[in-house]
């Protein structure tokens, strides 16, 4: 049976805060947020839309083991729009995975296959219908030139955002669109459908026979009617596609779009486990400061220790082996130590998120029930006020903590509190330039580059004559000092 194991995400209109409110490096936890539904579903890659972050960075997710990637507008320019991917922190380390990112509309990662294969996935956002029609004919000529880029052996994942709408008639979009399409087709819709002829593109949306609150991901603010903006779209291969749904059940995190999976009959490859390579775990030795745990600890030592040997080897053998298992009973392993705030208080903010995702979908089920919005929209409150309260009393506790650690000089203690506050450190990405300009991510590649690029540099001919060293004259002059001649040394 095949591995469903290529699940993404698109059509979010994730709203990621920026950081330099705080003047840091680290964006709010809406990361955490998102990571904490697409686990629930084991997604390995999420595409993202409409983040809203300035620049291009990544941050990693040590809880859920995700790993974010972004791609905004410049510092200087208004915040908005944006792309990006979340994958699970072990691909990005099993294959030092960076995306490309084109602009803040567009960005591309390519996986690995087995069997020497790749598939492509591009997450995208596109300009909404009240655009000037210049921006989107930029946007989708562009959208065609990255996509004419990419290999022809690669398998494609068109992910994103549209806002498109492609209706339904199959019978004029051959191989383009399905027969379970819905709603009539827009002038965004037109281009993209034109971009999928051109590119022989399908969209597995308009595939599969589902009701229609599994295929619709967005409501309109005023007609409340629900639409198709949000889609999943690949090259040749849909017989590959298993499913193309949204999850009208997961938390919408804050935003007017709901999640759209999709699973593909694909096995992402994964690199084997070296097991000797395994991190050491430490005993939690700061339970010994408890004078009933010390005393319980000196009580099993001395009731594990064996009677005494003769050899030396052995003798010390019988002490290890006496220590670590009363070290393991009794004290026991190192947790890992939380991240932040939202991890702190990991309970209470599941339980809030909870209560907001009732009361959303009650909501949903009755639309026109004003008792049901009302208290959606007080529990959507009510979760913002109080994951500030969270946040703000977790920053005071700790500030009362350094400076605690700083008046009575515990140097460790607040060293770990100061990185504690300021979270995991960026990773530089491991890419290269190409002799072409295009950015390499694999690992042969870049080695392969490296090669070409040392072989260039050294293996050139030389341009200066034969008899250069002979010509140039000698200072000081040669008095008759036997070691003056080099070609004789």
């Amino acid at each position: 049976m095949a591995k469903w194991l290529a699940e993404s995400q698109c059509g979010r209109s994730v709203e990621l805060e920026s950081a330099t409110e705080r003047d840091t490096d680290r964006p709010e936890r809406r990361p955490a947020l998102v990571s904490r539904e697409i686990t629930k579903f084991n997604i390995d890659v999420a595409a993202l839309s409409e983040t809203k972050l300035l620049g291009e960075g990544q941050i990693t997710e040590v809880g859920s083991g995700y790993t974010f990637f972004w791609k905004g507008k410049n510092p200087e320019d208004h915040r908005s729009q944006g792309v990006g991917f979340a994958v699970k922190t072990q691909l990005v380390k099993a294959h030092n995975l960076t995306p490309n990112a084109i602009n803040e509309r567009i960005t591309l990662l390519r996986l690995p296959l087995p069997k020497n294969q790749f598939i492509t996935l591009i997450s995208v956002y596109a300009p909404t219908l009240d655009a000037e029609d210049h921006v989107k004919g930029a946007f989708y000529q562009q959208l065609d030139t990255v996509i004419s880029q990419i290999p022809a052996g690669d398998r494609l994942l068109l992910l994103g955002d549209f806002n498109a709408r492609v209706g339904r008639e199959h019978e004029l979009w051959r191989n383009i669109i399905g027969k379970q399409g819905m709603g009539n087709c827009n002038d965004n819709g037109l281009l993209l459908l034109g971009l999928c002829a051109e590119q022989e593109l399908f969209i597995t949306n308009t595939q599969f026979r589902l009701p229609n609150r599994f295929k619709t991901t967005w409501k309109h603010p005023r007609s409340k009617h629900w639409h198709i903006l949000d889609y999943a779209i690949v090259r040749q291969h849909k017989n590959e596609v298993l499913i193309t749904r949204s999850m009208p059940g997961a938390d919408d995190c804050w935003t007017d779009h709901r999640l759209l999976i999709t699973k593909l009959k694909l096995t992402i490859k994964r690199k084997p486990r070296n097991i000797q390579q395994n991190e050491a775990r430490r005993y939690d030795t700061g339970k010994l400061k408890d004078p009933d745990t010390s005393r319980a600890f000196q009580a099993a030592i001395q009731q594990n220790l064996p009677a005494r040997e003769l050899s030396v080897d052995a003798e010390w053998t019988n002490i290890r082996d006496a220590i670590n298992e009363t070290a393991r009973t009794v004290i026991g392993y190192q947790s890992k130590q939380h991240q932040d705030w939202f991890d702190d208080n990991d309970k209470d903010i599941e339980a809030l998120i909870n209560t907001k995702r009732k009361a959303r979908i009650a909501h949903d089920q009755d639309p026109n029930s004003q008792p049901k919005m009302a208290k959606y929209a007080q529990a959507k409150s009510q979760c913002q006020a109080r994951l500030r309260e969270i946040q703000n009393e977790w920053w005071q506790q700790m500030a009362q903590d350094l400076q605690g650690y700083a008046d009575s000089r515990d140097l460790k203690s607040f060293f770990e509190g100061t990185k504690k506050i300021f979270g995991p450190k960026h990773t530089a990405a491991g890419t290269l330039l190409a002799a072409d300009n295009t950015i390499l991510t694999e690992d042969y590649e870049i080695q392969n580059r490296w090669v070409e690029h040392f072989n260039t540099l050294l293996n050139r001919n030389s341009s200066a004559q034969q008899d250069f060293l002979r010509n140039v004259p000698q200072h000081p002059p040669n008095y008759g000092c036997p070691y003056t001649n080099i070609s004789r040394i």
